[in-house]
């Protein structure tokens, strides 16, 4: 369901905001993962990380007061969905662990993909503007295969990850994705 609603939230955020700034509020993921996962007791407060994520959010504010085109529907739904997603990744955190319910990567992915493809039908069957038509999804198959074995393969991986390292630890490699995609792009 965390899926559902961050994919769906973010998706709406990019009527409102640029794709740039969306980046941007998205730096922000490792410090509100970070924030649950102290809540919630998954992870133990240290003052040196806790300050470094604070520099990330106080980057991230600076450039919500440069931001020309700046939109607080859309800025409100892009962290309601970082939201959304750090409890995701709690929860995700929670089944692979050692101190959660000890689920190997494909166990988990056993469980967790079926509750996320049921979620994401429900915004999925609404009628959404620019939407493929359900009638033509058949033609697309051989997209929609590729698409759904790549997603395999990443949730995997996450879930491998997770069991190894704190959901900080992997929201912060999402910011490293972002720099090492950015500069490539350059």
């Amino acid at each position: 369901v965390c899926l559902a609603g961050a994919l769906t939230l973010s998706n709406a955020a990019y009527v409102y905001i640029s794709v740039g700034y969306i980046q941007m509020v998205k730096s922000c993921t490792s410090t509100i993962v970070y924030v649950v996962a102290v809540l919630v007791g998954q992870e133990i407060f240290s003052l040196r990380c806790g300050a470094s994520l604070f520099l990330i959010c106080g980057g991230v504010a600076l450039s919500s007061f440069g931001e020309l085109d700046f939109n607080v529907i859309g800025f409100g739904l892009q962290l309601t969905a970082t939201v959304v997603e750090a409890v995701r990744l709690i929860i995700l955190k929670a089944l692979v662990s050692s101190s959660g319910i000890q689920l190997d990567a494909m166990s988990g992915l056993y469980y967790y993909a079926p509750t996320c493809l049921v979620a994401m039908l429900v915004p999925l069957s609404s009628r959404v503007e620019g939407a493929v038509p359900w009638d033509k999804v058949w033609a697309l198959h051989p997209v929609l295969l590729a698409s759904g074995l790549i997603a395999f393969a990443l949730h995997l991986t996450i879930l491998v990850f997770l069991r190894h390292a704190s959901s900080t630890t992997y929201a912060a490699t999402g910011v490293l994705k972002d720099v090492i995609l950015i500069a490539s792009t350059s």
